[in-house]
């Protein structure tokens, strides 16, 4: 396998026993030495790693079922605060992939959604990102879009800044929020206050974000279609699908513009058919009483 090519001599089976059977790893992770290393990591490393390890939380969580993640996982977050604010945005995101009580269908407001068969409906903005996920990967019997892929890349730029921009409207001080710190470029070097500072042109090139969690935005939004492996990320598609781009998924039609609208007939009132008969004229006739029997 890729994983066994990759890392030889590392047995996948006998790395997930100890991970999920035994707390060595744990407290190898809550140690205060994994803090030190974090804190002297760059800044995109940092937040590649917050990920990570809220997806290892994720899979443990969806592993046991019910129940509650072992205590080590209370000395991590002890031990690294951020990963909280992490999950605090990761679950906007995921809520907004459901229906609330505003984007209910025709027929479906006032019913417990408790109770509902179709309580847990995709929202307009998940299916709308799910159709894009659904075109620009490859399906699974396939092969596999590596996280470098261009159009994936792409789509992970666009969807971030959907929900960039959601975040930013919560209060000051939500976690939501605070959790984009995480993510966004630092612009300190040893030159910060020197030359460096006054050219316009280093200030104008700065990147916004130092990492981009795209593989949890892809998790989370696309659930149940979009998988992820050491090779990449792939959808739930047929075999022999063709991928599209980004920029062929929201192409308009142009030949929609050449089309004239159906030519809309106005019909005055004195040219109305003898036989048509008015509203008031129906509710007339219902007000009647009826005929002794």
């Amino acid at each position: 396998s890729l994983f066994g090519a990759t890392y030889q001599g590392c047995r996948a089976p006998e790395l997930l026993c100890l991970w999920f059977e035994r707390p060595q790893f744990l407290e190898a992770m809550a140690s205060p030495s994994m803090r030190i290393a974090y804190d002297c990591a760059a800044k995109r490393y940092r937040a590649q790693f917050l990920c990570l390890l809220s997806r290892v939380l994720a899979a443990e969580v969806r592993r046991i079922g019910k129940g509650m993640p072992r205590d080590g996982w209370k000395q991590i977050a002890e031990t690294f605060p951020e990963l909280v604010l992490w999950q605090e945005l990761r679950e906007q995101i995921y809520q907004r992939c459901w229906m609330d009580h505003q984007d209910d269908p025709p027929g479906m407001a006032g019913i417990d959604r408790s109770r509902s068969p179709q309580r847990a409906l995709r929202s307009r903005w998940a299916r709308k990102w799910r159709k894009a996920m659904a075109a620009i990967l490859p399906s699974g019997e396939d092969t596999a879009a590596p996280p470098a892929d261009p159009e994936v890349r792409k789509l992970a730029h666009v969807m971030w800044k959907d929900i960039v921009a959601v975040a930013e409207k919560e209060p000051l001080g939500s976690g939501p929020k605070r959790a984009l710190g995480l993510f966004r470029a630092e612009h300190h070097s040893p030159a910060t206050f020197g030359r460096e500072a006054k050219d316009p042109q280093r200030i104008s090139n700065r990147v916004e974000w130092c990492f981009i969690p795209s593989s949890d935005i892809f998790l989370v939004v696309g659930e149940d279609l979009v998988g992820m492996t050491l090779e990449g990320l792939f959808a739930d598609n047929a075999p022999g699908q063709k991928r599209l781009s980004l920029a062929e998924c929201y192409r308009k039609d142009p030949d929609a513009s050449k089309k004239q609208p159906p030519p809309v007939v106005q019909v005055r009132a004195e040219e109305s058919p003898p036989f048509s008969v008015t509203i008031q004229e129906e509710e007339a006739k219902e007000k009647k009483p009826s005929a002794p029997t």
